[in-house]
């Protein structure tokens, strides 16, 4: 069948190749990162089945011409899908680079490929033509510019010839011929070198020429030196190749300058010196190192060493300076040193020539020498490198930052379509209005105000003439606004717009509110005409303007505390002009506490008075757009430089390598489930392995990046990365660009009711009463408690996970066995059929590995081959030769020995027939003939037998018995005939004659007399059964009784022998012995003739040769014909056993049959027919031995003797060893009787659980952070942070900046919230370095961060995590542009070049990268199929839908046309805003959230005044679908939305005229299409594009940059789905093997289902989803098995996630295991069948949600501190006048302790009712005390008493006084130790207070609730002396207490 058109082919080749470009090529995949391989010949190639069949096992084959010039490795396709395209991108190419180089002229060569079958079946084939160019011309599209390096050549023989030139002629000219070079580390010296070499080159004779022949279109045809010196002819390009040749051959380091149509060489004069890169752009750069006083770099005119020009070297050089000088068409420089460590390195020179010359004729020098140029020394003078002068990255970050430019409008300020001016009026009284309000209106200026003055422009108005108007607004609460280019209102629309997309991209809030301006003059003509002034701002109040209007007009709002000067002017003018702005700082302000604008004001006139023409406009105002965040970040750079520089991360960054230690010993990805538990790490997000080891890593303490591509939920990972530092007590500051990446995240942990730990500062206008509020809830809130659930909940989680990770284990793990029982399982159900009978023994299994197994199948296919050229082991002719050795020798010997024997075997069919014919006997087989001559061999023994017997089955059967029974009757009888002289017959009646010989041989031990009694004794017993008379000697007596015993026991043993036996031996005579022998001797050859008879296979003739043999009488028995049969089989015997040995040959191998000798003799002829096929069969036989060691013997038995197939070999091979192994294994390891039912229920406890300890998660990590928090709100001391917090709070911060607010309470801050996120603009403006230290900080949108803004954070924070994606967004100047242009918009050339970022900078360290690798974004794989294909190399996980994806991308094509100028295309704005409003009608559609993405701001804008316009007609229509307002955003703004359908606009296309320009906006920048990629991966459910023209309208390959493609590619698949989409194979042969799936799949195809095995365009597959045919495209259920697939996954991924996302997809899964298909396959097909039933019947059921509920957070009961006590008395009765007792006293000192002198008095008084304590009392108790010998303490003036021996200082507690119990205990009764550990509890719970504070909540601690002086002076008393001292407390010279 003609496959051909089933299958296309389609190659992207190289149209040309040469020498040059295969070796840069080469050393360019050496060196780049993942370069897959060689030789970039073939770019990729398209593999298309168009059929409708899987196709499997196929091979690539090139077959290229001219043959040996280039060949390319065969690719191996195990897998193709029908209906698809399969892109390959990796080839093994291989050039003969000889054959490259020697090339002189083109040659065509031809590649042809070929699809084709393993069996050879070519299925397609392809054929291109292509050039080999000679090395000449370069045909490089990889680096094109770098190659012109690998032209100079140094090392050519022609160069170096020349060079000794140049010594003879330095000698001339400076009388030394050596060239030091760098050595001499005088660039005049250097000088000197290259004026010899330029004088060498000017005797070279050469003349200008152009360019040769073959010019093409990369560049132009280049001369080699050694053409350029032979042929004395060259161009620009050549002779400076030439130049560097030489340069480069004398140890310098040359440079080659190209423009447009011209080149010329550089050099430079220090070693050091050089590029950054290979390659240089900017001219300046150049300029600046040959510039005079510089000098590190001398430029030359290589022309002038052309014939005819009489150049000298110093004009050569000024020529060539001034021509880069005046220059426009300057394309870029070559660093060749530089060149040579990328790897590019000279063309290889070839050998001389026989001949050995290379000589040429140098003519002599015409005219004068000329000139050398010198280097000044004495002008390169340097600040040393400590000096700012000397730049790093660091002070280009400051640079960056700081943007001192006249494009920045804080410098240069302008009105126009950026700003809008406010009337003033009277600048102290619009401030002192604006500080009175928090609102204003700004109301359009009526046009009668405007009237009052013809001029347009404000700043010209009188202020006499407004500020009465302007009053009267400010009553109303409103500014007047007006603009002189258009409307007020259209421009504040503008305005107010362009400053909220501002505001949520970059976090920074753009729009300002100005009062005041400085007019300037950048020089003095213009000053002095009073020309081109500028205005600077004075004044910068930060304010925000809602979306839409309040009414009729816009609101402002902002806070008056943040009016700050206009900083970046002030130091560019103090940069600039010397001017010193300083005291300024900080504000002045009048005494009540408003600013003084009025000193401000003469200040800054009294600094620019000495400026000719500076002036200070007073009363101006206006609103408008500025980046002012960056000199913040600025500020904070260049006031922390030092630290900063010191710090190890930033240091690293500064100088590009790594200054930090990593963390060791961090787990992999596979040790995730291993190693790390589940209370290891707080994760209440769902999270996948790839979050999870970054979550886990993270916590650790490394630094990588986190690299996010679209939709892989890296907010989601954030997320759980910041609740795991909080779990672990950490403090985390997360800093992002833009606004709603903070809220993204935000809002998650808001979600996890965690985000009030969390401070959010995203701009700089955050109100101060949002955060206050928020610690002030979080200060009543207290200390939460923890879960005792939570630990529980974690081990239990552990041992569920080990229990299912250990069902995955066992199927999967092949250790200690060759395969994993899973992989057995697969590759049994594959050869199940072929399966033998044979057992494969538990051992073998054992010692088999899978390498010997691999080779034991290749060994078998081998095998099976070699065994197939003779149809069969068993059939081939050479059955019987089993020699592994051959020659032409041995095979003639064996032939000779053939022959005679072939003869033989005929001889023998003949006598065998003579000797059967008359027995009637047919089967002549070897069998029947070896036993017939055994039989005739007995009969003529002539030992008689008994014929009767010969057939007796059971006689023979019974050999063994009847054997040993006749054997036992001859011993009876001979051995009582042997003592039958001694006995009498009697004696063998003996019962136990054995007893007797025992005694009798026990007598032989005894002494001589004893024994000769004994044996008399003995004697007289037996002598009644005794013939003899007289007693026999002792030996003779034992002697007679054994032989009685044997007799005896042979009687025994026979009458116990077998019935059968017995009964056939009484037909036999026992007389005597010598009858007993014979007829021994006759049952025996009875036996033997009846053996032989039942070996023979007689068949019918048995009766017949039965009767014939046992009539034979001797005349047949001795006759001819049986001893003709009997010499003949002798021969054959004898020559086997010489042929066996001489040629390993066995008859025996071929086996008996009926015609034995016939067979053999056709045998024999065979092998003497086919004797040229001997080697062929030793091959086999030594495959055989090579096989056999890994073979079971049983398997290879079975083989040779035909029980398995030759064909079916290694089939049979794998069906037995699996069958084996799993007979064995699943049983082991306790899997074989695998309950699906239990399984699945352990997973759905799994579920349940991972759900509540993550809900569990969050309250524990709850419950750690507000542990720390201060407790008992209610009661904190005024003086506390804690108080003074709370205070603030209640009157919204009111006089306090938040600057002031985070430095105050630093430490209380942290505490609350651990949690910072932040912009880089809010992080530099609000927390000082030296008040916040963060464990680690985390960047979100990296790639869109520059360095320079990231710096502050990493200063920060001990590690960082840089969370980003190279393919999306880098960081743009769009939105610095936008504000600093006055145009309409920033032009496409103020975009050239993105910004360098975080994330490139870090990627340049090399650290380490964890990819998110999980997908959840897109509800349908073809919404992220572009991206995952095109920029993701298909790396990412993306899920299917069981639905059909068609439609979820589409296109529409609008006639549409594109305005320039304006950036427009109004059908397609229409077209947009009409499909809104259709889904926004239609209750379906209605509930999707929508975006719109255009190409550029101007259609933005467009659509969003269209879609306004809508919204004012159907304000109730735009209800945002969960919380999604509808955007409208453009490529550079839309990163970090998605919304469930986008509407993408391309915006661009055809003019009214019809032409589409390539300029596709920001697509068009240099990698351009990363924007795209954002663009694009935005959808959850729909994606529909936009277009007014055709994909393929666009001409991509005239493009300049890469965007036009990828734009063209993504409409080529938006038109075309999913289907337009390759396949890709990247650097590996694509492997979809078979698996159980393929198996049941093919069973559910029987039943009438229509099976999908492998659903998913990404690597994720759904293993078998299933639909019915009536509609095939939408599946009903989805089936996961236990494949490798997933027993990589972790627990978690494989029991959760997977089966989540699927169910979110609305999959309904079963889950089925191998084990049970294995088992009962025919209830799994049922189970499956009925699953699919119950889907179709049942609606879906709703996922559990990924938390059970609101975490429960409980408040911490109010606890007593923890070194509280209370105060008990226990004072007893004692009768008066008891005489005081010591034991007394000493109980109430132990019992209450410590207890002052005083109240110990009054203990005593009260005990033994005394009024007072007199002097004898007092003796008495001082009596009592010295004998108890209490403890004391000494508080001032008072003695307190403890136990004996006690340590005062170690007592740790404080007791409260109850003034019921005690109410004699006074402050002075409290010891100074009590009152130290009271004051720690205090401070351990408020924190920090004053002095008097701590005294006053001292004493309300201790029940006193009025404290007067005397007694507070006492408490203070007592914290002093424990300062220092005890408990931590420390006092600081401003009586402020705090625990250290």
């Amino acid at each position: 069948m003609d496959t051909n058109h089933f299958f296309n082919l389609s190659l992207d080749v190289r149209d040309d190749m040469n020498y040059v470009n295969y070796q840069a090529d080469v050393l360019r995949k050496e060196v780049t990162e993942g370069a897959p391989n060689s030789f970039s010949f073939i770019r990729s190639m398209v593999v298309e089945n168009l059929s409708d069949i899987d196709e499997r096992d196929l091979v690539i084959r090139f077959e290229a011409k001219p043959i040996g010039a280039l060949s390319i490795d065969s690719i191996h396709l195990s897998y193709l899908e029908k209906k698809k395209k399969t892109i390959i991108s990796y080839f093994n190419t291989h050039l003969d680079a000889e054959f490259l180089y020697t090339l002189s002229e083109k040659r065509i060569g031809s590649l042809k490929v070929s699809l084709e079958r393993n069996d050879g079946t070519v299925l397609a084939t392809k054929e291109v033509e292509f050039s080999f160019l000679p090395i000449e011309e370069s045909a490089s599209e990889e680096r094109v510019d770098e190659i012109l390096a690998s032209f100079v050549t140094p090392n050519d023989p022609s160069v170096l010839e020349l060079l000794k030139k140049a010594h003879e002629l330095k000698k001339e000219k400076y009388g030394i011929s050596s060239f030091e070079g760098y050595l001499s580390r005088d660039p005049n010296e250097v000088l000197k070198d290259i004026d010899a070499l330029f004088l060498a080159m000017k005797s070279a004779g050469i003349s200008y020429a152009l360019s040769p022949a073959s010019f093409n279109a990369i560049f132009q045809r280049i001369r080699l030196p050694k053409d350029v010196l032979a042929n004395r002819l060259g161009n620009c390009l050549d002779i400076s190749i030439l130049m560097m040749s030489l340069l480069e051959a004398s140890l310098l380091k040359p440079i080659l300058v190209v423009f447009q149509n011209h080149a010329f060489v550089g050099c430079w004069l220090d070693e050091e010196s050089g590029f950054y890169s290979s390659k240089e752009e900017n001219s300046q750069v150049l300029l600046n190192n040959a510039s005079k006083g510089f000098n590190h770099l001398v430029l030359i005119e290589s022309t002038c060493v052309c014939e005819g020009n009489n150049s000298s070297f110093l004009e050569s050089v000024e020529k060539a300076y001034e021509t880069l000088e005046k220059a426009k068409n300057f394309s870029y420089a070559i660093d060749i040193a530089s060149c040579r460590k990328d790897r590019i390195l000279p063309i290889p020179t070839p050998k001389k020539l026989s001949d050995g010359s290379f000589s040429f004729d140098f003519p002599s020098l015409k005219g004068n020498e000329g000139e050398t140029p010198s280097v000044d020394l004495s002008l390169r003078r340097y600040l040393p490198d400590d000096a700012k002068g000397s730049k790093n990255r660091f002070d280009y970050w400051e640079e960056k930052l700081l943007d001192l430019n006249l494009r920045n409008r804080l410098i240069s300020y302008k009105t126009g379509s950026r700003g809008i001016e406010v009337l003033c009026g009277d600048a102290e009284k619009m401030l002192s209005f604006i500080e009175g309000r928090a609102k204003v209106a700004l109301v359009p200026t009526p046009l009668s105000v405007l009237q009052k003055e013809n001029s347009p422009k404000v700043l010209s108005l009188p202020p006499s003439l407004i500020e009465s108007d302007v009053l009267s607004y400010y009553e109303k609460d409103s500014l007047l606004v007006v603009n002189a280019s258009q409307t007020a209102d259209a421009s504040l629309k503008n305005l107010v717009r362009k400053s909220n997309s501002a505001l949520e991209e970059s976090g920074c809030n753009p729009l300002f509110l100005t009062l005041g301006l400085i007019r300037w003059f950048d020089n003095e003509k213009a000053a002095s005409h009073g020309t081109g002034a500028m205005y600077a701002p004075i004044f910068l109040l930060p304010v925000k303007a809602p979306h839409r209007k309040n009414g009729l007009y816009y609101n402002i709002e902002y806070s008056s505390e943040d009016l700050q000067l206009n900083r970046t002017a002030f130091e560019y003018f103090r940069r600039t002009y010397n001017l010193d702005f300083s005291r300024l700082f900080p504000l002045p302000r009048k005494s009540d506490g408003t600013l003084d604008v009025r000193i401000i004001y003469n200040e800054i006139r009294k600094t620019i008075l000495p400026m000719k023409n500076w002036a200070l406009l007073e009363n101006t105002s206006a609103l408008s757009l500025f980046s002012f965040a960056h000199f913040v970040m600025w500020n904070d750079l260049r006031n922390h430089r030092s630290e900063m520089m010191n710090h190890p991360i930033v240091a690293s960054f500064v100088y590009g390598e790594k200054k930090w230690n990593a963390p060791e010993n961090l787990v992999s990805p596979e040790e995730l489930d291993e190693k790390i538990g589940p209370k290891d790490f707080a994760a209440p997000l769902s999270a996948d392995s790839s979050q999870i080891k970054a979550i886990v890593d993270s916590e650790k303490g490394e630094s990588f990046i986190l690299d996010g591509p679209p939709g892989t939920g890296k907010s989601q990972t954030i997320a759980n990365m910041i609740v795991n530092f909080l779990y672990h007590g950490k403090k985390v500051l997360f800093v992002a660009e833009k606004e709603v990446a903070l809220d993204v995240v935000k809002k998650r942990l808001d979600a996890l009711h965690l985000g009030q730990f969390v401070l959010k500062l995203a701009n700089l206008g955050t109100p101060k009463s949002d955060i206050l509020s928020n610690y002030s809830r979080l200060l009543e809130l207290g200390p939460l408690s923890d879960e005792e659930k939570f630990d529980a909940l974690g081990d239990n989680l552990l041992e569920e996970r080990k229990e299912l990770n250990s069902i995955m284990g066992k199927l999967h793990e092949s250790a200690p066995y060759f395969l994993s029982p899973y992989d057995a399982i697969v590759r049994y159900l594959e050869k199940q059929s072929y399966r033998t009978d044979d057992d494969i023994p538990l051992i073998y299994i054992k010692s088999l590995n899978y390498q010997d197994f691999k080779k034991a199948i290749l060994s078998l296919d081998e095998l099976s081959h070699l065994v197939s050229s003779f149809s069969g082991y068993r059939n081939s002719p050479f059955l019987a030769f089993q020699k592994r050795e051959y020659s032409l020798s041995y095979r003639d010997a064996l032939e000779k020995e053939l022959i005679p024997l072939r003869s033989l075997f005929e001889k023998l069919r003949l006598a065998t027939y003579n000797a059967f014919f008359k027995g009637g006997l047919k089967e002549e087989s070897r069998l029947n003939v070896e036993a017939y001559l055994e039989i005739i061999s007995y009969l003529q023994s002539g030992i008689p037998s008994r014929k009767e017997y010969y057939l007796d089955e059971t006689f023979l059967s019974k050999k063994e018995a009847l054997q040993e029974a006749c054997q036992t009757k001859r011993i009876e009888v001979v051995s009582r005939e042997s003592v039958s002289f001694a006995f009498l017959d009697q004696a063998f009646l003996l019962n136990d004659p054995s007893s007797l010989l025992e005694e009798a041989k026990s007598y032989k031990d005894l002494s001589f007399f004893k024994r000769r009694k004994a044996f008399k004794s003995l004697w007289k017993r037996l002598k009644v059964y005794m013939k003899l008379k007289k007693m026999p000697k002792e030996d003779e007596f034992i002697a007679l009784l054994s032989k009685l015993t044997e007799a005896n026991d042979a009687k025994k043993k026979f009458e116990e022998a077998d019935a059968y036996a017995k009964a056939i031996l009484s037909k036999f005579s026992f007389a005597n012995s010598e009858k007993a022998s014979e007829s021994e001797k006759e049952l025996h050859l009875t036996l033997q003739i009846a053996s032989a008879f039942q070996r023979m296979n007689l068949g019918e003739s048995r009766e017949s040769f039965l009767e014939y043999v046992s009539e034979m009488g001797e005349g047949v028995l001795f006759g001819k014909a049986n001893e003709t049969l009997r010499s003949l089989f002798e021969e054959l015997k004898e020559r086997e056993a010489s042929l066996k040995e001489s040629f390993q040959f066995d008859l025996s191998l071929y086996g008996d049959s009926k015609d034995y000798f016939r067979f053999l003799s056709e045998k024999v002829g065979d092998a003497l027919s086919s004797i040229g096929r001997l080697s062929d069969w030793t091959n086999l036989l030594l495959e055989l031995d090579k096989v056999s060691p890994l073979l079971p013997p049983s398997f290879l038995s079975s083989f040779k003797n035909g029980n398995i197939s030759y064909k079916t070999l290694s089939d049979s091979y794998i069906a037995d060893v699996t069958f084996a192994l799993l007979t064995h294994v699943l049983s082991e390891r306790g899997v074989a009787t695998l309950s699906h039912e239990k399984t699945e229920n352990a997973i759905r406890a799994y579920q349940k659980d991972i759900l509540a300890f993550q809900n569990s998660s969050i309250v524990e990590t709850a419950s750690r952070i507000s542990a720390k928090f201060p407790k008992d709100a209610s009661s904190f001391a005024s003086s506390t942070n804690a108080y003074q917090l709370s205070k603030l709070a209640r009157n919204g911060g009111r006089g306090c900046s938040l600057r002031f607010l985070f430095h105050e309470y630093k430490d209380l801050i942290s505490l609350l919230t651990p949690c910072f996120m932040m912009s880089p603009a809010t992080l530099a403006q609000y927390l000082d370095p030296d008040d916040y230290h963060f464990d680690v900080v985390i960047f979100d949108e990296a790639s869109q961060i520059p360095t320079s803004e990231a710096v502050g954070a990493l200063f920060r924070a001990d590690s960082f995590v840089i969370a980003g994606d190279k393919e999306q967004m880098p960081p743009s100047n769009y939105f610095v542009s936008s504000f600093n242009s006055d145009g309409e918009e920033a032009s496409l050339a103020s975009l050239d070049e993105d910004l360098e970022s975080l994330l490139d900078d870090a990627m340049v360290l090399h650290l380490p990268r964890k990819r998110l690798t999980w997908h959840y974004r897109s509800r349908y794989e073809s919404l992220i199929a572009f991206s995952n294909n095109r920029f993701y190399g298909n790396t990412l996980l993306t899920f299917p839908s069981p639905c059909s994806e068609k439609g979820s991308v589409s296109y529409r094509l609008v006639k549409g046309a594109y305005e320039r100028g304006r950036g427009i295309n109004r059908p397609e704005a229409k077209a947009v805003v009409s499909e809104i409003m259709k889904r926004l009608k239609d209750p379906l559609t209605k509930k999707q959230s929508i975006g719109v993405v255009t190409f550029n701001e101007a259609q933005q804008n467009l659509i969003q005044d269209l879609l306004e316009k809508e919204l004012a007609n159907n304000p109730k229509l735009f209800d945002a679908p969960h919380g999604e307002k509808i955007f409208v955003k453009n490529l550079e703004n839309v990163q970090g939305d998605e919304r469930d359908v986008i509407l993408f606009d391309v915006t661009y296309g055809p003019d009214k005229k019809g032409y589409l320009s390539l300029n596709f906006g920001p697509l068009s920048l240099k990698r351009g299409e990363r924007r795209l990629n954002v663009a694009v991966s935005r959808a959850r459910e729909k994606m529909i594009v936009f277009a007014s023209f055709e994909p393929n309208a666009i001409r991509a390959d005239n493009a300049k940059n890469e965007g036009a493609r990828y734009l063209r590619d993504f409409l080529l698949f938006a038109k075309g789905g999913i289907e337009a989409l390759p396949n890709r194979l990247e650097n590996k042969n694509d492997e979809l093997s078979l698996s159980v799936a393929s198996f049941l799949g093919e069973d559910l195809r029987h039943l009438g289902y229509v099976v999908k095995e492998n659903l998913g365009s990404s690597t994720f597959k759904i293993d078998l989803a299933i639909a019915s045919k009536d509609k095939p495209e939408d599946y009903v259920l989805g089936i996961l098995f236990d494949n490798k697939k997933s027993a990589i996954m972790s627990c978690r991924d494989r029991h959760v996630n997977e089966p989540s996302v699927l169910k979110r997809r609305s999959w309904r899964l079963l889950n089925i295991y191998s084990v049970e298909y294995l088992d009962h396959k025919e209830e799994v097909v049922k189970e499956v069948v009925n699953a699919f039933n119950e889907a179709l019947s049942s609606p879906m059921k709703e996922d559990e949600k990924e938390l059970l509920g609101n975490p429960l957070f409980i408040q911490k009961p109010k606890q007593l501190p923890k070194n509280l006590r209370p105060y008990e008395k226990d004072v007893p009765e004692i009768p008066m006048f008891t005489p005081i007792n010591e034991f007394f006293i000493q109980d109430i000192i132990n019992h209450e302790y410590p207890i002052s002198a005083a109240l110990l008095d009054r203990r005593i008084r009260e005990a033994y009712q005394k009024d007072r304590i007199g002097t004898s009392v007092r003796d008495e108790i001082n009596a009592c005390l010295n004998k108890v010998s209490p403890c004391k303490e000494i508080c001032g003036s008072r003695t307190f008493y403890y136990p004996k021996g006690y340590d005062c200082l170690r007592y740790p507690f404080w007791r409260k006084t109850d003034f019921q119990a005690v109410p004699e205990r006074r402050i002075v009764d409290i010891s100074f130790i009590e009152i130290g550990n009271c004051a720690a509890d205090i401070l351990a719970e408020q924190g920090s207070m004053s002095l008097d504070d701590l005294a006053k909540a001292v004493s309300t601690a201790f029940g006193y609730d009025i404290l007067a002086k005397s007694y507070s002076d006492y408490l203070k008393q007592g914290i002093r002396f424990n300062s220092g001292k005890r408990n931590g407390i420390y006092l600081d010279e401003e009586d402020e207490v705090s625990l250290r």
